[in-house]
């Protein structure tokens, strides 16, 4: 333990300090509220990052962790970490680019080594995940500049605002799953295929004096996609897609009102669709959306990929099933 520090008025102060034990170490240079809250229907799911004024860093040795509290790691029985470290990093500073007192950039890290395990008699490896995000605050608006995941198993990437933005992501669930199973416990579970889709919104000025428009449009596509479930039931379909639009109207800074917005899923035979009946003033996570949903297929391959949920009188049912509600 070294440095100096202080608490006042539900803030943690710590100026070089340095604590250390024998699987971590953390510094702070800054300070934070002792009480943060994370969820709550007016909180954006950012705003945690901007909690600390100042910055943080900690470092695991992951080995040493495994060691001193046997089981916070859920590996596999007979399986011993020998290295492999994880590391995050958050900085708060005032936007060097703006100089405006209410503006903030946060800047976010976390990643980890190659992590090497003797199991079997064998040493095995999980592969390096780096994660960065950069946050700013203009006077109580979030913005997301830019985030990004990579591995050899997944790549995400995205940037924006609620005005404009996009993000793609990547994921190989069989390559992850044959990484993590020779070292984490997942006897009952099995994953397989890859899936991938992108998502893009803006607004379009209009110039005639009334609401300029936003759009989103997505899609996302799954192949040769296996889930096994711990009860046993299997999911497995050799596609997967689906696609997402959104139209609205936008007002400055907000939307103002959420006019159109149209979610199909469509796989083997089955397709689903969700839709807006009528538009959304003002939308949050609050109000009251008014929708239909429809299905078109046949019931043999519904109750294929539905089967774990659905009653056993329906499980061998045969036909064509058309439906709205």
């Amino acid at each position: 333990f070294d440095g100096r520090v202080a608490y006042s008025r539900g803030w943690l102060m710590g100026e070089g300090l340095e604590v250390t034990t024998d699987f971590a170490s953390a510094t702070l240079d800054g300070s934070f509220p002792t009480t943060i809250s994370l969820v709550g229907s007016n909180d954006n799911p950012l705003s945690w990052l901007q909690a600390l004024d100042g910055k943080a860093r900690l470092d695991v040795d992951l080995a040493s962790l495994d060691r001193a509290l046997p089981g916070l790691i859920p590996l596999r029985r007979d399986v011993t970490l020998v290295s492999g470290r994880a590391r995050g990093i958050i900085e708060n500073t005032p936007d060097a680019a703006d100089g405006a007192p209410a503006k903030r950039r946060s800047n976010l890290s976390l990643s980890s080594d190659s992590l090497r395990a003797r199991a079997d008699g064998r040493i095995v490896a999980i592969d390096p995940i780096e994660l960065t995000a950069t946050v700013t605050d203009d006077d109580g608006s979030l913005r997301a500049e830019r985030f990004s995941m990579s591995s050899s198993f997944a790549k995400a990437s995205g940037s924006g605002t609620l005005q404009d933005g996009m993000a793609e992501v990547q994921i190989d669930f069989g390559r992850l799953y044959t990484m993590l199973r020779p070292v984490i416990d997942m006897s009952e579970l099995s994953l397989g295929g890859t899936a991938g889709g992108e998502l893009k919104w803006n607004v379009k000025r209009t110039g005639d004096g009334n609401a300029d428009q936003w759009d989103l449009g997505g899609t996302g596509e799954a192949k040769n996609l296996l889930v096994t479930l711990p009860s046993g039931h299997r999911f497995k379909r050799s596609i997967v897609q689906g696609d997402i639009i959104a139209k609205g109207q936008w007002d400055g800074r907000t939307l103002r009102q959420l006019s159109l917005a149209d979610v199909s899923v469509r796989s083997g035979g089955v397709s689903m669709r969700a839709e807006l009946l009528s538009p959304v003033a003002n939308p949050t996570s609050d109000s009251l959306y008014s929708v239909r949903l429809e299905t078109d297929g046949r019931l043999e391959n519904l109750s294929e990929s539905l089967r774990p949920w659905l009653p056993e009188s329906l499980l061998d049912a045969e036909g064509r099933l058309t439906g709205s509600a």
